[in-house]
């Protein structure tokens, strides 16, 4: 949606920022420009801008410019944003939601956009995707830790430096939580914001959205939100509130089902399943490392 405005480009997902600052002594001094010119060859040939839709030459990046990492992504950035005619640049990457303090020593003066989602429909969408926990348990755990992180480094900051939105809000009432986003960015409504990107995503994202991201091809919809209520057993409802109850009160959910008899049961079937799916995907990861080395 903040892709669809008139003055931000925020391409795909970066995922390189931490690794490459916990890294940084292997690009040495960078106040020596073929340092520098090392540093932005390594990150313009990292797999994942593969999947951008534009991924700007070295000649379009100013070299001089920056003695730091966070110059260097900085100045990579700009040139995306001013391929598109843009003047605002941003990133969407749910891996830094932890990692708040290396990026704000990278990013001095960025702002940030915290969109939260109930942690159960959290638990039950990742389950199904391949990079995420197998069972509803850890699911819910991870949801747990890493909104909490990510809520107190947000919090250390000074508070125009981060404003909080609920996923659920933004499907149900999108232009009015983005209004108060861009008011919090300092920038003007524009009404493509709302709709716009259900034309754009595909040719920003090629075939990637025929996987996790395949709703970006439609409207939002308030029936994405609380889908837990729905979809939830009230035993895996009770599980959610023991492990992550205090979580959902503090950003103001509501409890669902507090308590329930099989609840013990149900995590011990949950444990196993995990246990299973980590074994076999253990095995076929082996599997596929045998025939590799066959092949070699």
């Amino acid at each position: 949606m903040l892709n669809s405005h008139p003055d931000i480009a925020i391409p795909y997902e970066s995922h390189f920022f931490v690794p490459y600052f916990k890294s940084m002594e292997r690009f040495q001094d960078l106040n020596k420009y073929e340092n520098r010119v090392k540093l932005i060859t390594s990150i313009l040939a990292e797999p994942v801008l593969e999947r951008r839709d534009y991924l700007p030459k070295i000649e379009e990046i100013n070299l001089n410019s920056f003695n730091s990492l966070g110059g260097a992504i900085a100045e990579l950035y700009q040139a995306y944003a001013l391929h598109f005619g843009k003047s605002v640049w941003g990133d969407k990457s749910p891996s830094y939601a932890s990692e708040i303090h290396i990026c704000h020593q990278l990013f001095p003066t960025a702002t940030y956009i915290h969109i939260i989602r109930d942690g159960r429909d959290v638990a039950s969408s990742i389950i199904r995707q391949w990079w995420g926990p197998t069972d509803f348990v850890t699911a819910v755990n991870y949801w747990d830790k890493t909104i909490s992180i990510c809520r107190k480094l947000l919090q250390m900051l000074p508070n125009d430096k981060y404003c909080e939105i609920k996923f659920e809000d933004l499907v149900q009432n999108p232009e009015s939580t983005l209004r108060f986003v861009l008011d919090f960015l300092g920038l003007e409504f524009s009404d493509e914001l709302v709709g716009a990107y259900v034309h754009t995503t595909r040719k920003q994202l090629g075939s990637l959205i025929d996987g996790q991201h395949r709703l970006l091809e439609t409207l939002p919809s308030a029936d994405q939100g609380f889908k837990w209520k729905n979809n939830l057993s009230k035993v895996d409802q009770a599980i959610a509130y023991e492990i992550a109850g205090r979580t959902l009160h503090c950003l103001g959910y509501e409890s669902g089902v507090k308590r329930h008899p099989l609840k013990l049961i149900r995590k011990i079937y949950h444990h196993l399943r995990q246990s299973i799916m980590w074994r076999l995907g253990f095995s076929n990861r082996a599997l596929k490392d045998k025939r590799k080395a066959a092949l070699g």
